[in-house]
C-alpha cells in the first residue's frame, strides 16, 4: 500500500468520525444518511426517525412517512425505491455524478425527486418491486441544493 493510499484511508475514518459526531452520519449505511441529512435542509420540517430500524421509511414530512433513496454513482444501475406501502412519499436525492439525473440538471451538486407512493407504483413496477432506472423519470426535480455557492 502507498503512503497516498494510507493517509486517504485514514483521512476518511477521520472524517466518518466528524460526520458521525455531527449526527449527519448515524449507521453503517453512510451515503444513506447523508442523503437524510440533506433531505432535512430541502425540505423544512423534515424529520428524520430516531431510531434506524423503521422499516420502509426514514423520516416524517407534513405528517406523511417519507422513504429516502441516495445515489451518486456513474454506473446506471436501477435504484431499489423499497416499498411503496409502507411510505406515502418517495425522496430520491441523486448526487452530481448519478446516472440517473435527468438531462439539464448537471449544474447542481443534489437534486430531490418527490413521489407518491401512488406514482411510485404506478410508474416504477418492475418483476423485483419498484425501481428508477435512469429513462424512468416523468417529472423533473422538485428541489436542488448546492454546496459551495
Amino acid at each position: 500500500m502507498t503512503e497516498e493510499q494510507k493517509e486517504a484511508i485514514q483521512n476518511f475514518f477521520k472524517s466518518l468520525k466528524v460526520l458521525k459526531r455531527m449526527g449527519i452520519v448515524r449507521s453503517d449505511v453512510v451515503l444513506g444518511d447523508i442523503g437524510e441529512f440533506l433531505c432535512t435542509f430541502a425540505f423544512p420540517g423534515l424529520q428524520l426517525m430516531t431510531e434506524k430500524t423503521n422499516e420502509g421509511y426514514d423520516a416524517y414530512f407534513n405528517n406523511k412517512k417519507v422513504q429516502i433513496k441516495y445515489s451518486n454513482s456513474r454506473d446506471a444501475k436501477n435504484i431499489d425505491l423499497g416499498k411503496p406501502d409502507k411510505y406515502q412519499e418517495l425522496i430520491i436525492v441523486l448526487g452530481k455524478n448519478s446516472a440517473h439525473r435527468m438531462a439539464g440538471e448537471l449544474d447542481v451538486d443534489y437534486v430531490f425527486y418527490r413521489y407518491s407512493s401512488s406514482e411510485v407504483i404506478e410508474n416504477f413496477k418492475v418483476a423485483s418491486g419498484y425501481k428508477l432506472s435512469k429513462t424512468k423519470h416523468f417529472k423533473k426535480a422538485e428541489k436542488r441544493y448546492k454546496i459551495n455557492a
